[in-house]
């Protein structure tokens, strides 16, 4: 019986040391993290020189008149982009919960909201607008909300820059996406008051400005916005324009439909850029507040050693430029996986588990140049 007691007395110690000997061996492994790769130095000083380009470009910039779009009627989008943009910039992530105080504007509900997503949608939309009879009551009590579409698309430039905050949208979608709607469908009901030119021109101005925020945002989300904004373009501008279509004429279509969409509109690299900088934040912020239970805590004690923020850093900026986010997710349990979790095991697991397939998104992207091929053979136009 004393043989046995002293077995289990020493089972139940392998059972103890054993694990905190292999946690103390890994904890040795990572004593030190690793020095900026080339890639994350290069994507660091692009993100500076962006954002100092930023502070000095505040005046005709569309992201800061977009910031605050969506006030409403009587406030000053710029005045409140630009409190929101210094908001943006001064608390940290994490840091605050509090959003800028200001009023926004009711967003209307359009009659052509669920049929210009259809495939069908020139037949069903067409059909919406010849019955909707409040539409010229609509487009006259949102005139102002018009012009305010129409001053944002006048704005020289868009240039946004890395500063994310998760308490604070970065613009408002639904309330851009419905003004430029209400852009469209003004054109769409004053045709017979402009020449086929003037509406190619007005319907270009709009391509033009969703183009220039897709070529140079650093927001995944705001990419997908202008990827939505340039679609509503072509749907509403085809419905828009084919009536009134001559034989063999491209005058009256918009200039930037007969060109292939530029790379930069369908490219990802800055957004990639931006993803980077945001989750490279976050990993940052892993400090459990102080608010939180013993359990919490303790494994903030038990993990953070195990964590290496520039490795994880470098890992990604990396992993990005070969669109590999997942290449450190293994497939099954090896002893060269052990050995490569070794150091910065924690790391590891937040890029495997958390950074995203940015695939989806460049399908989407791709596919906006098929349509524009699509609409111009709808328009019975060669592409050029």
């Amino acid at each position: 019986m004393r043989h046995i007691f002293i077995s289990l007395k020493w089972v139940l110690l392998s059972f103890i040391f054993i694990p905190i000997s292999l946690y103390l061996i890994i904890i040795l492994i990572n004593l030190n993290d690793e020095a900026p790769s080339k890639q994350s130095i290069e994507n660091l000083a692009k993100i500076e020189a962006n954002n100092l380009r930023l502070t000095n470009n505040l005046i005709e910039n569309g992201y800061i008149f977009t910031l605050g779009f969506d006030v409403e009627k009587s406030a000053s989008p710029k005045e409140i982009g630009l409190a929101r943009f210094q908001q943006l910039q001064d608390i940290s992530i994490m840091e605050s919960t509090k959003k800028f105080s200001s009023e926004r504007f009711e967003i209307p509900k359009l009659s052509i909201q669920q049929c210009i997503n259809k495939n069908d949608f020139t037949e069903q939309c067409s059909g919406v607008l010849i019955q909707d009879s409040e539409l010229t009551l609509q487009l006259k009590e949102f005139g102002w909300l018009i012009d305010r579409y129409q001053q944002l698309i006048n704005q020289k430039d868009w240039q946004d820059g890395t500063y994310f905050n998760v308490f604070i949208d970065q613009i408002p979608a639904s309330s851009l996406l419905t003004a430029q709607k209400l852009y469209l469908l003004n054109i769409y009901v004053k045709t017979s008051e402009m020449d086929s030119n003037q509406i190619a021109k007005a319907i270009n101005q709009d391509m033009i400005f969703w183009q220039k925020i897709s070529s140079n945002t650093h927001f995944l989300l705001t990419k997908v916005i202008s990827n939505a904004g340039i679609d509503t373009n072509m749907r509403l501008g085809e419905i828009i324009i084919s009536p009134l279509i001559t034989a063999n004429s491209t005058n009256q279509i918009p200039k930037t439909w007969l060109k292939t969409l530029p790379p930069k509109v369908l490219s990802l690299d800055k957004v990639k850029l931006g993803e980077w900088y945001f989750f490279m934040g976050m990993t940052e912020a892993t400090k459990v507040d102080d608010k939180a239970n013993i359990a919490s805590h303790f494994f903030e004690w038990l993990l953070l050693p195990l964590f290496q923020h520039q490795d994880t850093a470098n890992l990604y900026a990396e992993a990005l430029i070969h669109n590999s986010t997942q290449q450190h997710c293994p497939d099954k349990f090896t002893f060269d996986l052990i050995s490569d979790y070794s150091y910065n095991p924690v790391g590891k697991f937040i890029l495997c588990s958390s950074s995203p397939s940015f695939n989806m998104y460049q399908k989407a992207l791709d596919d906006l140049e098929n349509k524009r091929v699509k609409l111009l053979s709808n328009l019975n136009l060669s592409t050029l």
